[in-house]
């Protein structure tokens, strides 16, 4: 099935399986091509915030859809959302909920979330993600978010390589 997602003023083409068994190792592989994912490393780099968006639950509380989002400055309008979700499902080869516009997740006991920005920073960021350095950024918020600090390396070293990417983003509910 073939679904159009309006993301920005653009409109792409995603192919949204019925039934994923046998396809999902495939689609992983796919991977969204090399420049959507250049494109989302573009639009958030290491240490963004990218923001969800729960748009739907199901009555047993199994299956949750959720949208995707980053703030971009617009010059004269200032910082405004922009929806990412159609290129994260890609990226993903994660399964766009087109009823619900949204990524659908399964299963319960986790924060659905967090989990699309942890898979997405792991997605972009393979080969890891470079520590910022300090504890805090200049504006007083959280700095290097990488699990590394709690997990051994309590150091804060600029140019310091993580090994996992997944951290590469920081996640907030809307």
């Amino acid at each position: 099935m073939n679904a159009q997602l309006q993301d920005d003023a653009r409109t792409m083409t995603v192919t949204v399986p019925m039934d994923r068994r046998g396809e999902e190792e495939d689609m992983k592989s796919k991977g969204g091509g090399e420049a959507e994912r250049a494109g989302l490393r573009e639009a958030g780099r290491p240490g963004t915030t990218v923001y969800t968006v729960l748009r739907h639950v199901s009555r047993s509380g199994m299956y949750r859809v959720v949208a995707v989002y980053v703030l971009e400055d617009q010059q004269e309008a200032g910082w405004q959302p922009r929806e990412i979700t159609g290129r994260v499902a890609a990226v993903l080869g994660r399964r766009y909920d087109k009823r619900h516009e949204g990524i659908g997740v399964s299963g319960c006991g986790m924060d659905a979330g967090f989990e699309i920005v942890y898979e997405l920073g792991r997605a972009l960021w393979p080969g890891g993600v470079p520590c910022t350095g300090s504890e805090y950024s200049r504006a007083g918020r959280l700095g290097c978010q990488s699990n590394a600090h709690s997990n051994g390396e309590r150091a804060y070293r600029a140019g310091t390589v993580h090994e996992d990417g997944g951290y590469a983003y920081r996640q907030a509910w809307l």
